[in-house]
């Protein structure tokens, strides 16, 4: 049986973390109504294998509000597409307010 985050009552979520071998876009669909209300930061570990690809689960989670951070030279830093940063295979997203 697969339920969505959403079918459940969490109330007051800080943080959410995905690890689900290629289903993290799906998940996060099915939490867009918890990330909403409660804009928790999200940390997703994602290989782009069976399932969406880093690029789509990057696009999507920046279309709801959220700036990735990617670590670099052993620092977490916000990532910009123009740089020579990638997306990793762990991305730490906050929301932007």
């Amino acid at each position: 049986d697969v339920q969505t985050i959403d079918q459940h009552e969490f109330e007051d979520v800080g943080f959410i973390k995905l690890d689900l071998e290629g289903a993290e876009l799906a998940a996060i669909k099915g939490a867009e109504k918890l990330i909403a209300r409660d804009r928790p930061v999200i940390l997703v570990e994602a290989t782009g294998v069976g399932g969406a690809s880093t690029q789509e689960l990057d696009e999507h989670i920046v279309s709801l509000g959220y700036q990735p951070l990617v670590f670099s030279d052993r620092r977490l830093r916000v990532y910009e597409k123009d740089s020579s940063q990638h997306i990793t295979h762990n991305c730490f997203y906050l929301p932007k307010e």
